[in-house]
C-alpha cells in the first residue's frame, strides 16, 4: 500500500464516520419542562421595587400549574430583599415576586429554580436613571439550540460536507501526474 492509497482509505474512513455520526443527543438528558423568567423593569431606582415572574411551561409550551418555584439573590449590591423566597405556579404557570433594590447601586441577579429548571434575571440598581444608559435585558430559555419541527442538525450538514470534501481529497490524492486515475492493484 503505498502513500496515496493510505490516505485514500483514511480519508474515506473519516467521510464515512463523519456523515453516520449524527448528533450525540444520547449523551445528554431529554429536554424537560422549561423555566423562563422576566422583570417588569430592568433599570430600579434606589429605594424603588419591581416583579421578577418565573413561567413554567411544558415542552409543547402550556403552563404547568401547582408547581413550587424557589427565588434566591445570586448577587445583590447591598441591603436588597426578595419579597418571598417560594412559591406556588398559578393557571398560566407563573410566580410573580416583588424584589426590592434597597439603597445601594449596583447589579441584582435573582436566580429561580423548581427541581432541575432554573432561570435568572438581572437587574440594575441605579441613583439617577436618567444619567445611566439602559442595558437589554438578558433572555433566558435555550438560546436557541433546541430546534423544533424535526429540522435536521446544522452538524448532520457539516459531516455530509465534510464526507464530500474527504471523498474529493481521495481522489485527488490518487489521481497521477499523467491524468490517469488509480484503478486497484495490478493483477
Amino acid at each position: 500500500m503505498n502513500k496515496g492509497m493510505f490516505l485514500a482509505a483514511v480519508a474515506a474512513t473519516l467521510g464515512i464516520f463523519i456523515l453516520t455520526a449524527g448528533v450525540a443527543s444520547a449523551q445528554y438528558p431529554p429536554p424537560g419542562d422549561e423555566l423562563t423568567c422576566n422583570v417588569n423593569k430592568i433599570v430600579l431606582k434606589v429605594s424603588d421595587s419591581g416583579d421578577v415572574v418565573a413561567k413554567l411551561t411544558d415542552l409543547s409550551g402550556k403552563p404547568i400549574s401547582g408547581e413550587l418555584v424557589y427565588f434566591q439573590f445570586v448577587v445583590t449590591p447591598g441591603d436588597a430583599k426578595l419579597g418571598t423566597t417560594s412559591g406556588v405556579t398559578n393557571a398560566l404557570g407563573e410566580v410573580t415576586v416583588k424584589v426590592s433594590s434597597g439603597n445601594t447601586a449596583g447589579t441584582i441577579l435573582v436566580r429561580a429554580y423548581s427541581g432541575e429548571d432554573s432561570c435568572q434575571v438581572l437587574l440594575t440598581v441605579v441613583k439617577d436613571p436618567i444619567a445611566q444608559v439602559l442595558p437589554s435585558a438578558p433572555r433566558t430559555g435555550d438560546g436557541g439550540l433546541i430546534q423544533e419541527g424535526g429540522n435536521a442538525s446544522p452538524l448532520l450538514y457539516g459531516g455530509f460536507f465534510a464526507s464530500i470534501l474527504a471523498l474529493g481529497l481521495g481522489y485527488w490524492l490518487l489521481a497521477r501526474s499523467d491524468g490517469s486515475v488509480w484503478r486497484g492493484p495490478k493483477r
